[in-house]
């Protein structure tokens, strides 16, 4: 097994834990890098390293060799910004934690929303890494001290509370604790009789509460835009669903011939051999790296295309449910690796460009005929847009509405999911 195989089945953690090798660290690097990022260190490379070259034309061979001539879907805004998840992740990396641990925090990281709280419930996220509530909480904790100061929280209060503790301004947090109704209502004089301060000091603290930032992931979604270049592409060639890279945003590296003959001749000086060589190991192992990459990321694109032709079809209500554990053994790798390979790559799809990380998703409860979680909730908005505004359907209807259309689930499940997509209730949709 050569070094970057294994450098993709060790598993999640790169911290001081396990002793991985240089190279090792740059196949994990590269593998998890979204596009921009990936070209930016090879045009990096390309300036540092003299042995590293540019191929101008053709392709190499070998190397996915698929004709076609599809568009490559494209959303070019300015500059790619560190995303709120990317800046999360880094510092999950740096601990000193448990496997199950990563994968844990991982998954936390994964179910925040752009403002940087917690979209599904900590007992959710345990039930799905298959570890103890306690456990799963414990790790929320760790995210939870995270930068920006009040991520990774379930509600306002706890945002809040939390980047209050961090700046230890005790009365203010008192106040959020027990007198957030008071604050609401302005009756700093009945919080100061009842705390024996003075009002002054509450004015200050709730100055100092008016300052916090109640969405700390906004501050990563800025308008700095994003450009979305698909990495791959699954398209449909007479009845099959095809798999093809993006050549066109790769720059394909080759050894310089000058060097590499430089490096072979008996006259070269000792010294400048050394320094070659070391270049030339640097080279290698970055082209294996890059090779790697992509050989995984199209393996992942075909299992995907492989899984979701009912998607790409009709669109996400009919998307299957799938998980990275579940990817990971057929690929015989490990799923930190799918989880790499998944995250910030995008592929151009029939029915749009999507983030490789969208097609995983839990199935239903119960099965629920192989559907995803987020078909159901695909379904559901449909069914919400497209009912009577003067008759809008209760929960239950839905539920039934649902079954028919082959998604069985519960009442219970319904109103979580509609909850969670924030949809009012039939009451408060009527018109």
């Amino acid at each position: 097994m050569n070094t970057v195989s294994v450098a993709l089945s060790i598993g999640p953690s790169i911290g001081p834990r396990l002793n991985l090798s240089p190279q090792m660290r740059q196949s994990i690097q590269v593998l998890q890098m979204p596009l921009a990022d990936l070209k930016l260190l090879l045009e990096n490379e390309l300036t540092a390293n003299p042995l590293l070259e540019e191929v101008r034309a053709g392709r190499p061979a070998g190397f996915d060799d698929v004709d076609g001539s599809g568009e490559w879907l494209r959303d070019v805004l300015t500059q790619k910004p560190v995303s709120l998840g990317e800046h999360l992740l880094r510092q999950l990396g740096l601990l000193s934690i448990s496997r199950r641990q990563l994968a844990i925090g991982r998954e936390i990281i994964g179910n925040l929303n752009e403002d940087g709280y917690l979209c599904r419930t900590i007992a959710e996220i345990a039930e799905d890494c298959g570890v103890k509530l306690s456990e799963a909480e414990s790790v929320l904790s760790l995210v939870q001290a995270f930068d920006p100061s009040g991520v990774a929280c379930r509600d306002l209060r706890e945002c809040l509370l939390i980047q209050l503790k961090s700046k230890n301004f005790h009365l203010a947090e008192h106040l959020l604790k027990e007198y957030l109704h008071e604050l609401e209502t302005k009756k700093f004089k009945v919080i100061s009789v009842r705390l024996k301060v003075s009002e002054q000091d509450v004015h200050r603290a709730v100055e100092e509460i008016r300052r916090l930032d109640p969405k700390p992931g906004r501050q990563f979604s800025q308008t700095r835009s994003v450009t979305i270049v698909p990495e791959v592409e699954i398209y449909r060639r007479k009845r099959k669903y095809e798999v093809r890279l993006n050549h066109d945003e790769f720059p394909e590296l080759k050894i310089n011939a000058h060097y590499r003959e430089l490096l072979a001749a008996a006259d070269t000086q000792e010294e400048t051999k050394r320094y070659l060589k070391e270049k030339m190991r640097a080279a290698l192992d970055l082209m294996r790296a890059l090779q790697e990459r992509r050989k995984t990321v199209k393996r992942l694109a075909r299992l995907v295309a492989d899984a979701q032709e009912e998607f790409f079809e009709q669109g996400p209500s009919c998307l299957k449910a799938l998980t990275f554990q579940k990817v990971a053994e057929a690929l015989e790798v490990h799923k930190s690796t799918v989880w790499r390979a998944a995250a910030g790559k995008f592929v151009a799809t029939p029915q749009g460009t999507y983030e490789l990380k969208f097609f995983f998703s839990p199935s239903l409860p119960h099965g629920g005929g192989g559907y995803s979680v987020r078909s159901v909730q695909a379904r559901l908005q449909e069914i919400v847009r497209h009912e009577d505004r003067s008759k809008p359907l209760s929960d239950q209807k839905i539920v039934t509405l649902l079954g028919t259309q082959g998604f069985p689930v519960s009442r219970r499940t319904v109103t979580k999911y509609r909850k969670k997509l924030r949809l009012q209730s039939s009451y408060l949709r009527k018109a």
